[in-house]
């Protein structure tokens, strides 16, 4: 380990070397030797002073680099997935996981069993999706079906929040106007975090047919909230939604979140 501080270095070496081992080092921080300086080389020495070139300036977020890590919660009494074209994940009841997502990417939650079709989409889902806007910064936002028919969520929810940007929520008693709008990401590294809601609609009239057949007997049932959203069509229909990225990591399928 002595020659990893400069001690016991003793061996021979070649008049050249103990000349470049004599000289003072253009760096050091000891202050000058008393002895004459050496003579002046014609070779001009490297610059010290000069400050590197300043970096060109760039956005605060980049496609295909930057990441955001999204915390999911789910809050329902069933399992749900989370799914893309790339990979999926199944969170259990009551268990929260830690995902990494660069920008353009997402995910849809899906309701355990329910597969997802990478050429169409899910119509009964609510996804997240990270983008990047022409200002070069993040946003984060949740929706909900593949964006081919206007529906009115129900049998579950979804709540998005990210930490100085405020919340979005869509839940089955009440879908606020403007819960589709995206929150700003303010930095790189941004944490978000998103909660799986469920429903109790139509689990009430299956209790009441359980209490219909034993009229005499007291039942007592934990009221769960089942993840399972359902179409409400409406009759005006819309336009498939645009975006330049539309071929997700090479899988041939559309990604809908850009709009």
């Amino acid at each position: 380990l002595w020659h990893l501080f400069g001690f016991g270095r003793k061996k021979s070496q070649s008049p050249t070397e103990q000349a470049e081992e004599s000289a003072p080092a253009a760096n050091s921080t000891l202050p000058p030797a008393k002895e004459s300086p050496p003579a002046a080389s014609t070779t001009p020495a490297p610059a010290t002073s000069e400050k590197p070139p300043a970096a060109k300036a760039e956005p605060s977020w980049q496609p295909g680099g930057a990441k955001v890590s999204v915390r999911v919660l789910n809050n329902a009494s069933n399992t749900v997935v989370l799914a893309n074209c790339v990979a999926n994940y199944t969170l259990l009841t009551g268990l929260a996981v830690d995902v990494q997502l660069e920008l353009y990417e997402g995910f849809w939650v899906l309701p355990d069993g329910v597969p997802l079709d990478c050429r169409k989409g899910c119509a009964d889902c609510f996804y997240l999706a990270t983008e990047v806007a022409s200002e070069g910064k993040g946003t984060a936002r949740i929706d909900y079906g593949d964006g081919h028919m206007r529906v009115a969520p129900v049998g579950g929810g979804i709540e998005l929040s990210v930490a100085g940007a405020g919340a979005r929520r869509c839940t089955p008693g009440l879908c606020p106007k403007g819960w589709r709008q995206p929150l700003w990401l303010k930095s790189k590294g941004a944490a978000l975090n998103v909660v799986v809601q469920g429903s109790l609609r139509g689990l009430e009239s299956e209790a009441d047919r359980v209490a219909g057949h034993r009229r005499w007997s007291r039942i007592v049932q934990r009221r769960t909230a089942i993840y399972h959203p359902g179409l409400r069509i409406h009759p005006r229909r819309r336009a498939a939604p645009q975006c330049a990225w539309c071929n997700q990591h090479g899988h041939g399928s559309c990604w809908w979140h850009c709009r």
